[in-house]
């Protein structure tokens, strides 16, 4: 064995440190393979095109034997809120040549889609199989007709328009009323000096009396009615709050079913979403079961959220909610006031909601 130097000796232990650095490094993720592994082409029912070649097996029949039994999950009408909870499903009887198989289980993948890609390695087989005359005796079904319907469906909403994501990188898509606003901010300078007083010679300060201007006199004209919002009608409605890498697509559907009314997506930052992140807009797309939903923006800047709200109110319908990502912004009335004003002017009719703490500190 070769001896090593100090430094050589020095390096490897600050390579070995390094390497431990960080979050999770010292979990282990072990790989689980099936104890005997079938070929995925067969077990979705299709033809092996390496045939007797194929390095997995094709032998069914033995795959099944050491398989582990289905799992059988209650469904949502055997939850309650009262003990014990939840109502074990039958375990069905037991075939002596399909031990592992329990027909009376249910493929939660089959039911929604009318197929299930697993086909004979999923863990509720016995969800989508049926007993054949031939061999191996066993073979996946599909539903042709749910598989249609949803081929049919649409399945996701609120996705971009075309060319959207490309005119954000080209710094070209439209927002001439957030232009505009920020112009006006713009223009307002409420830091400039104070212009000097006049002086006469002996250093005696000059008044000077302005002449009345009769233009300028009030009129009894009607004043400008702001454009009217859309009411939000959301008594005695649930409102599942936006929550940050929880309250994902899938998460939402299923709270959809449990009886949430109003959903939001995850908070997506402003300028995130004027630099078309696929990340970012990946986090306003919902289901077509989530009938009131709502997007909320997060930043603490006018020149980013005003024009992402003129954004989100072109590409896609109903209401926003602003972060102001944490309680700075309650010691800056004067810049919150100048967001809200813009981002409300910039969305139309489209409502604006805020998401604001209680204050800066305890007590």
């Amino acid at each position: 064995m070769q001896k090593l130097s100090g430094a050589q000796r020095k390096k490897l232990v600050k390579d070995e440190k390094k390497k431990n650095r960080g979050t999770n490094k010292g979990r282990k993720f072990g790989k689980v393979t099936d104890e005997v592994e079938l070929c995925w082409k067969l077990a979705s029912g299709l033809d092996c095109a390496f045939g007797e070649k194929c390095r997995f097996t094709h032998d069914v029949k033995a795959y099944l034997s050491v398989k582990p039994r289905d799992i059988t999950f209650p469904s949502s009408q055997a939850l309650s809120a009262t003990p014990p909870f939840v109502v074990p499903p039958e375990a069905g009887e037991i075939d002596p040549a399909f031990a592992s198989v329990n027909f009376a289980t249910s493929c939660p993948v089959f039911e929604e889609n009318g197929l299930c890609r697993h086909g004979l390695k999923c863990r509720f087989l016995g969800g989508h199989a049926r007993k054949v005359d031939d061999s191996p005796g066993i073979e996946v079904v599909k539903d042709q007709k749910r598989e249609d319907e949803l081929r049919n469906a649409v399945t996701e909403l609120n996705f971009p328009g075309p060319g959207t994501l490309k005119r954000l990188r080209t710094k070209q898509y439209p927002t001439h009323v957030a232009n505009e606003y920020l112009n006006v901010l713009q223009q307002q300078k409420p830091n400039q000096p104070k212009p000097s007083e006049p002086f006469d010679e002996e250093g005696n300060r000059i008044i000077v009396v302005a002449e009345f201007d009769e233009s300028q006199e009030d009129t009894p004209d009607v004043p400008l009615r702001p454009v009217e919002k859309k009411r939000l009608r959301w008594e005695g409605k649930t409102y599942l709050a936006p929550l940050t890498t929880v309250g994902n697509l899938p998460f939402r559907r299923l709270c959809t079913t449990f009886g949430a009314d109003i959903t939001c997506g995850e908070m997506g930052l402003a300028k995130s979403f004027l630099s078309a992140s696929k990340e970012e807009w990946s986090l306003v797309r919902r289901h077509p079961s989530e009938r009131t939903f709502g997007i909320q923006l997060a930043g603490n800047k006018p020149a980013t959220l005003v024009p992402a709200a003129e954004m989100m109110a072109k590409e896609f319908a109903g209401n926003l909610d602003f972060n102001g990502a944490g309680s700075a912004l309650l010691d800056q009335p004067g810049r919150l006031g100048k967001i809200l004003v813009g981002m409300n002017r910039a969305l139309g009719k489209i409502p604006l909601t805020l998401k604001v703490r209680t204050g800066v500190k305890d007590g």
